[in-house]
């Protein structure tokens, strides 16, 4: 039997959800599982080293470490300790080997980064643990990272490319549906807009699956078969633009998007 559009409207919450508050099972990554557990197999080879994992954000640092976390001898059921927030009694009241302190990006401004960055290595230095630090690419930035003597970073976290998103969707329709997933509920050309090859690197799966969230409010619940379409895509662009808190500029910048999308995967914009 396909999968209809009623399934997928009643279920799309869970299925497209970039949120910790579903138990949504993990998937891939498993370069970037293979690396760290092999570099952490030895907490005494890295004392008083600064592990970051940088990358985009929205990108799946911090579920990453919720999976990897047991085998690093993190305890992730407690929330990391958040950058912009931390303090030295913090670090000091965690067990351990490990400082786990996560967000530090440009969420927080740089003066501050600068600060608490510079307090981790102090810490460091004082009790020669190690501490895990995700955030975004201000964590390549020498200016910012130089204060610590030790630093080395995850080399491989797996971009969100076509085939990953595809077998993300596959498993959460077969998780939250509890069926056999036969045919794909996207469009291929919608995928190829979603994750473009050329923005595999800083696709965000907060912004790839929230965006299809809000798409399939538009499918219409019924028994046939379900296919997200490029132009439900478009249809919901449109109705979701609104011109009276927008400057000429994103005006001009929609309408182009707009006919690339037509240009590019067909169709005529009403």
């Amino acid at each position: 039997m396909p999968i209809t559009n009623s399934q997928i409207k009643r279920a799309a919450p869970r299925i497209f959800s970039s949120s910790r508050a579903y138990e949504t099972t993990f998937y891939n990554r498993k370069e970037s599982k293979a690396e760290i557990k092999e570099r952490f197999k030895n907490l005494s080879d890295l004392k008083r080293t600064a592990y970051f994992i940088s990358a985009p954000l929205g990108t799946g640092k911090t579920f990453f470490i919720d999976v990897v976390g047991e085998d690093l001898g993190v305890n992730t059921k407690k929330n990391p300790l958040i950058l912009k927030n931390s303090s030295k009694s913090d670090m000091e009241g965690r067990n351990g080997q490990l400082v786990y302190i996560d967000e530090a990006d440009v969420k927080t401004e740089w003066k501050v980064l600068r600060e608490k960055l510079y307090l981790i290595r102090e810490h460091l230095h004082e009790t020669g643990r190690t501490a895990i630090i995700i955030g975004d690419y201000c964590l390549r930035n020498d200016d910012l990272v130089g204060v610590f003597e030790k630093r080395e970073y995850l080399n491989r976290f797996e971009p969100l490319d076509k085939p990953f998103l595809k077998g993300v969707i596959k498993q959460r329709v077969e998780q939250y549906l509890g069926v056999k997933m036969i045919h794909e509920i996207i469009e291929e050309d919608l995928y190829d807009i979603l994750v473009s090859d050329e923005m595999a690197e800083v696709s965000s799966f907060r912004g790839v699956l929230s965006t299809l969230e809000q798409i399939s409010r538009l499918i219409t619940g019924n028994s046939k078969k379900c296919l997200i379409t490029v132009e439900i895509a478009r249809q919901w662009a449109e109705e979701s633009y609104d011109p009276n808190i927008s400057t000429d500029q994103q005006e001009d910048f929609f309408n182009i998007f707009l006919e690339f999308i037509s240009e590019k995967h067909g169709g005529e914009r009403d």
